[in-house]
């Protein structure tokens, strides 16, 4: 068990290590790449530990943790945001984007609650607040979790219902404030490509990896994996459009923690 989560947590680095080259090539400064490989290396280490030493959760603290990732996602709004756009908010000098580390806890919460509206309830506050921040990448990350959770892991009428909400919500976000892009941490991809075939083809590689490491951390179709390569699904598919930062790939501390994180759940033991 533990063997296995030692590779797994050294394909996750490797996964980071390829994020910064591709970072790199995309024009970061060499300070950003730095610190995001500081932050990446401690937070993979923390969910490593975490996934072996955590104990079991209940169904209280599930839904404990559950509110408070709904309230850390909420945050930003608290701030005064960017031409209308509340996904940050300041933490010193740095910028953190809540959504991309609350929403897998979310995730995780959904898959264990044996409360199907609780677990959709859930998830929809979390749609509606990424709908009305706006966050599209996020909303189509929650619209991949409901329709994961309907085909793969609870084909009830119920969530198909969920399903159908959290689209109209990813609809509505689409219709919010667009930001200019930043070279590298968003169209990391693209820039990767025009520097070099070769440096396209690893960054490509290295964001395929980002999801199908969920997938890598449970043996078998567990649930858990499921939703959460679905989550992280989203969340790449949604940075091919060129306005939405390229999960990993691109700068954002927030994501190699949030990254770190997903991996640590799948890994423990719910």
């Amino acid at each position: 068990m533990i063997r296995r989560q030692l590779v797994l947590f050294i394909a996750a680095s490797c996964v980071i290590a390829v994020g910064l080259m591709a970072m790199t090539v995309a024009g970061a400064p060499r300070g950003l790449v730095l610190l995001q490989g500081a932050v990446g290396l401690a937070a993979v280490i923390v969910a490593a530990l975490g996934s072996v030493w955590l104990p079991k959760s209940t169904v209280l603290s599930a839904r404990l943790v559950c509110i408070a990732a709904l309230i850390l996602m909420a945050f930003p709004f608290l701030s005064v945001g960017l031409d209308g756009v509340h996904r940050w908010f300041a933490l010193g000098p740095i910028q953190i984007q809540p959504a991309v580390i609350a929403l897998p806890l979310v995730a995780w919460y959904a898959v264990q609650e044996p409360d199907d509206r609780l677990a959709i309830g859930a998830l929809l506050v979390a749609g509606v607040i990424a709908a009305f921040q706006p966050d599209q990448q996020a909303a189509q990350g929650v619209t991949a979790v409901t329709l994961c959770m309907v085909l793969l892991v609870r084909p009830a009428p119920i969530w198909w219902l969920a399903f159908g909400a959290s689209f109209i919500l990813g609809i509505i976000s689409g219709f919010g404030e667009t930001l200019e892009p930043v070279p590298y941490v968003e169209q990391v991809l693209s820039r990767a490509l025009q520097a070099h075939w070769t440096f396209g083809l690893v960054a490509a590689l290295g964001l395929v990896a980002v999801p199908l490491t969920m997938l890598a951390a449970s043996p078998g179709r567990q649930p858990m994996a499921l939703v959460m390569a679905a989550l992280w699904l989203g969340f790449t598919s949604a940075c091919l459009a060129g306005q939405f930062p390229s999960p990993v790939m691109g700068y954002g501390l927030s994501w190699v923690l949030g990254f770190a994180l997903s991996l640590g759940l799948v890994a423990r033991r719910v």
